[in-house]
């Protein structure tokens, strides 16, 4: 296995602003070589299908008994997130099905938590803690214990057993790749990475703390915990905890302030969203929803800043980059960085950027019918993220913003080659705007033709205003409909001659429409792929609903930053033979609303 490590400096987190009760922890020894990996994961693999017949039982939590005896017989397997996750897991169903008495819960849990002491490092005992901390808490059970566990998830918790743990994590996905035969760029593990991830878990556990010191009314310490988990990481817990506690107060300015923060995540519910609109309306008299939409562009702007180096190209040749990412998929962010900084070394007679947003790994408002079908043309399979440059795949390095320079050396890599060739089509594409309705006009000459060659024409908006998950605010360049779309297929057929004349109408509001009803249609989908789940009950349709969520639409366009992408692609084979770009004319921005 191949593994380029990049050097920097660990500095803990907010060295000194924390202070966690003194603990004695028995520190993580996991493997990073690929035999040592290779060898724990075959034992893993072994003993998971011995836990799972562990974890069988007709009746609800009558598996947890079992468990103190498996974690003492499997410590190795016991000394893992997902582990102990299933372990904290096992009691859903015991809280789901009517509340048991809570001595004979507490000794059942009491009882898995003394396998673990005696069993497994003390970062994996606190990971227990906060899961179980977290359950107990939506389940509205024994607050007294739950801030126990809380707190004892929050003293164990470790940052260089984190960065170990995040460490081995991601070198075992990599060993898994290979496996696969998926060997697409040098793997790389940034430090920077581990940091990131480990601020979110250490931020989390104090988060969940917090809430249940809210909860059971003790305010001031539980702003005190809030303020260190934001410390820690941007967390959208954190941040609508803090709101909570000054709505209760009726500080309104600081409300507000807590909800932009935790919209600008990417992870705040719908209904809070809602709630911070109205609200900033509510202290702004008279202002319109594209000011606070504005306020959250600013905020962003000022507080990020893409760290990818670049320099200006000189090509002769147009290329057409097509990737496929998310706004909850973290690793899209190298790629998307990558991306966003070659829209600006490249122009657009250049390089022309065509981005579909699909619903991996949760729901992205900004997919739509176009995007699931060009993901279903390329077989992607719906994940993310894919980069197309000039119908074939470029392989692309993933992950946090340390990966970002990687990811566009490689895209550029792979771009560079194509700007000098030469093509035989030529392209000709008009675009002006009359109100709702979008005139694309192309024209043309093919040449020479395979058998099966399409025109396609996509509307673009240049750029949308939307925090996703992965914390990305801006999205540049987002398809919004294909012209053609008939089942799941996009295009014109073009004729043997390879003469082009092509006019075709985008009627925004239909647009608008038909992506507000695709949020439907997706949940619905949704709930056909999961009905056995649902039918043998391990979901509920409300969890498989709420799983399918949108938190909020943005099916409305903006008239004023559209852009028409035209091109030509050879099926057989997904080359793309000639692209056009060119920003929509005419029009007002009251005009198509």
């Amino acid at each position: 296995m191949q593994v380029r490590i990049l050097s920097a400096v660990i500095v803990p987190l907010l060295a000194g602003a924390i202070t966690l009760p003194s603990v004695a922890q028995t520190p993580l020894n996991l493997p990073t070589d690929s035999a040592g990996i290779v060898a724990l994961q075959a034992r893993q693999e072994k003993e998971e299908t011995e836990m799972r017949k562990v974890l069988v039982s007709k009746e609800p939590g009558g598996n947890l008994d079992a468990l103190p005896v498996f974690i003492r017989q499997h410590p190795a397997f016991s000394a893992d997130k997902g582990a102990v996750s299933n372990y904290a897991y096992s009691f859903k169903s015991y809280l789901q099905k009517g509340h048991p008495d809570s001595k004979t819960l507490d000794l059942k849990m009491h009882a898995i938590q003394d396998a673990l002491l005696h069993t497994v490092p003390a970062y994996y005992q606190g990971m227990f803690d906060f899961e179980m901390a977290r359950l107990f808490l939506k389940y509205d059970w024994n607050p007294a214990e739950t801030k126990t566990l809380a707190e004892s998830a929050v003293a164990l918790y470790s940052q260089n057993d984190c960065l170990q743990d995040d460490r081995f994590s991601a070198e075992a996905r990599h060993v898994g790749d290979e496996k696969r035969g998926k060997q697409p760029v040098l793997f790389t593990y940034h430090i920077e990475d581990g940091e990131m991830h480990c601020g979110k878990e250490g931020a989390s556990r104090y988060a969940t703390l917090g809430k249940i010191q809210a909860k059971l009314g003790e305010t001031d310490v539980a702003v005190d915990t809030f303020q260190k988990a934001l410390h820690l990481y941007s967390s959208m817990e954190a941040a609508l905890g803090l709101a909570t506690i000054y709505k209760a107060k009726g500080d309104k300015p600081a409300e507000l302030e807590m909800l932009t923060q935790a919209y600008l995540t990417g992870d705040m519910p719908a209904e809070n969203i809602l709630e911070a609109k109205a609200l900033y309306a509510e202290l702004h008299p008279g202002s319109t929803p594209d000011e606070y939409e504005a306020l959250l562009d600013q905020r962003y702007a000022k507080t990020f800043a893409n760290p990818v180096k670049y320099e200006p190209a000189h090509p002769r040749h147009v290329v057409l980059d097509e990737l496929f990412t998310g706004g909850g998929c973290e690793p899209c962010i190298a790629p998307d960085l990558a991306t966003e900084a070659a829209l600006h070394r490249y122009t657009r007679d250049q390089v022309v950027f065509a981005i579909y947003h699909n619903n991996a790994p949760v729901s992205d408002p900004l997919t739509n019918n176009t995007s699931v079908a060009r993901a279903k043309y390329y077989g992607t399979g719906g994940s993310t993220p894919h980069v197309f440059v000039d119908g074939k795949e470029a392989e692309l390095e993933e992950g946090q913003q340390s990966h970002s320079q990687s990811a566009f050396d490689l895209l550029t890599k792979a771009v560079d080659p194509l700007l000098a060739g030469s093509s035989k089509a030529t392209l000709h594409l008009a675009a002006h705007r009359e109100g709702d309705l979008v005139e694309v006009t192309v024209t043309g000459k093919a040449g020479d033709l395979s058998s099966k060659t399409h025109l396609q024409i996509l509307l673009l908006e240049t750029e949308v205003s939307y925090s996703g998950e992965n914390t990305l605010h801006f999205q540049p360049m987002v398809v919004r409909a294909g012209a053609g779309l008939k089942d799941q297929d996009t295009g014109f057929a073009i004729m043997p001659s390879g003469v082009l004349s092509q006019h075709f109408s985008f009627d925004l509001k239909k647009i608008e429409a038909d992506n507000f009803a695709y949020y439907d249609q997706s949940r619905q989908e949704l709930e056909k792929r999961l009905a056995s789940l649902i039918s043998s009950g391990g979901m509920s349709k409300a969890e498989v609903d709420k799983m399918g969520e949108f938190r909020e639409p943005k099916n409305l366009i903006h008239p004023d930053r559209l852009a028409v992408v035209a091109f030509l692609q050879a099926d057989d084979n997904k080359q793309i033979l000639q692209t056009s770009y060119t920003v929509v004319s005419g029009g007002h921005a009251g005009d198509a609303k």
